[in-house]
């Protein structure tokens, strides 16, 4: 019998690819949908009572003492929020919007800052807190109806952003194109940075597919979900420590190996 060691092992776990580490919330407002994409793992959910969700804002662990999505969309005046589990466990009214249709958002928890990407004016909007509230600027145009997503790297410091034709732009908070590139699967949706291991995910235009990329654009990855809808908005929540758990992991199984050798 041929025999791998520890080693190979985790190599042949490691490519197994079983999507994002975190749990990836992606919303539809117009079906009044939401999905929770977490490892292989794809459920969806009708959205919360008395609520209209397009975009996700952020996962953010200091909201009520967990980690929470707080989601809005720019109609109504209404925005929820929803745990790991999509319970909604509370509402928020007290945000406002500039004209135009937003399709997704993130935020910066560092700085308590939320932005957005507005379709109709291919604006990135700039609001300074995480309700959408004023003031609001902002900080780059890519042109009418020429973006779709946008999700904030907190290790790069930079805001990525989905447009038509695929084409993906890096720009800085400041609204400085850092990087540029392309993928192969048309317009892109729900465009989400994975802090857990700094990688960037979205769905494919026909909601067939979701891809993993690294942060320049090289494809690592890709599943077939079939999701279809219009899921526009999408942010991926931390885990804590991952990195912890796996040598914790990789630890016990080494002890176990070594015990059976003795």
């Amino acid at each position: 019998m041929k025999k791998f060691t520890l080693l190979s092992l985790a190599l042949l776990a490691a490519s197994a690819f079983s999507g994002p580490i975190g749990t990836w919330m992606l919303t539809d407002g117009d079906a009044g949908m939401d999905a929770m994409i977490q490892g292989a793992n794809v459920n969806t959910y009708a959205q919360g009572a008395s609520t209209n969700l397009q975009y996700a804002i952020a996962w953010n662990s200091n909201y009520l003492g967990g980690t929470f999505m707080t989601v809005g969309r720019d109609i109504n005046g209404l925005g929820g929020v929803y745990d790991l589990s999509h319970t909604q466990v509370d509402t928020f009214t007290n945000f406002s919007t500039i004209s135009g249709e937003h399709l997704d958002g993130t935020m910066d928890t560092s700085r308590n800052i939320t932005y957005a990407s507005n379709f109709s004016t291919g604006d990135v909007v700039r609001y300074n807190d995480q309700y959408f509230n004023g003031p609001v600027s902002s900080i780059y145009n890519a042109g009418s109806f020429a973006l779709w997503t946008i999700t904030y790297n907190a290790q790069r410091d930079s805001l990525y952003l989905g447009g038509a034709n695929g084409a993906v732009t890096e720009i800085d908070i400041n609204g400085n194109v850092v990087n540029s590139f392309s993928v192969n699967d048309g317009t892109i949706r729900s465009l989400a940075y994975d802090p857990n291991d700094a990688s960037l995910w979205y769905l494919t235009n026909n909601g067939a597919e979701i891809v993993q990329m690294d942060a320049l654009g090289l494809e690592l990855a890709r599943e077939t979900v079939n999701l279809g809808g219009n899921y526009w908005g999408g942010e991926i929540a931390a885990v804590p420590e991952p990195a912890t758990f796996v040598a914790l992991g990789l630890g016990v199984a080494a002890l176990a190996f070594a015990r059976r050798r003795k």
